[in-house]
C-alpha cells in the first residue's frame, strides 16, 4: 500500500525541514515558517521538484531527523497518492510511453510488482527532497526579508512559464 511507513528526513534535509515548517503549529525563531506542518511540505515538495526537474538523495550524513508520523500521512494518504500519480505521469515522458507511465502511476503495487513500486517510492521520494532543496533555496535567506519572501513566493506560484515549458 502507498505510504503505509512514517516518512523520515536526515541530514541536510531535516535542517531544510526544520527551517520552512513550523514547530507543531508554533512558529520557530530560527525558520520561516512557510508551512504548518512537515507534512504539508511533504506534499508539495514532489511537485516542486518535478516542476523544477529537481531530484535529491536522502543525507545520512547526521542522525538527526525529522519523521512525519504514520498516523498523520494515513489522514493525509489519498492527498499523498494523487501526488504520487501525478509525479508518476510527468516524469520520464520523454522515455516512456504514456501507457508506461499510466502502469507506473496507477497500477504497480507493492504486492503486484514490488520492484517497479520500490524504482517508483524511490523517484517519488527523489523528486520530494529535490522540492525541499529548491525550496529551502529560494526562501533560505528570507527570514528577516518579508520583502524577499513575498517575492519568492510569487516566483514560485507565478513561475516563468516559458522556461517550464521546455521541461514538459
Amino acid at each position: 500500500m502507498l505510504f503505509d511507513k512514517p516518512k523520515v528526513f536526515y541530514g541536510k534535509h531535516k535542517e531544510y525541514v526544520h527551517y520552512l515548517c513550523m514547530d507543531r503549529g508554533t512558529p520557530r525563531d530560527d525558520g520561516i515558517n512557510l508551512f504548518e506542518r512537515v507534512l504539508d511540505l511533504y506534499i508539495i515538495s514532489p511537485l516542486i521538484g518535478i516542476l523544477y526537474n529537481c531530484k535529491g538523495k536522502a543525507d545520512y550524513s547526521s542522525s538527526d531527523k525529522s519523521t512525519i508520523q504514520l498516523e498523520q500521512i494515513s489522514n493525509e494518504r489519498e492527498k499523498l497518492k494523487l501526488v504520487y500519480r501525478v509525479v508518476m505521469l510527468l516524469a520520464d515522458k520523454d522515455t516512456l510511453s504514456y501507457e508506461e507511465r499510466l502502469d507506473r502511476a496507477f497500477r504497480y503495487t507493492e504486492k503486484s510488482h514490488p520492484e517497479e513500486f520500490k524504482k517508483n517510492m524511490d523517484l517519488f521520494n527523489a523528486y520530494s527532497l529535490g522540492g525541499i532543496e529548491r525550496l529551502y533555496e529560494m526562501f533560505s535567506n528570507d527570514k528577516d526579508d518579508r520583502e524577499e519572501l513575498l517575492q519568492h513566493l510569487e516566483e514560485l506560484l507565478f513561475p516563468d512559464m516559458d522556461e517550464i515549458e521546455e521541461e514538459f
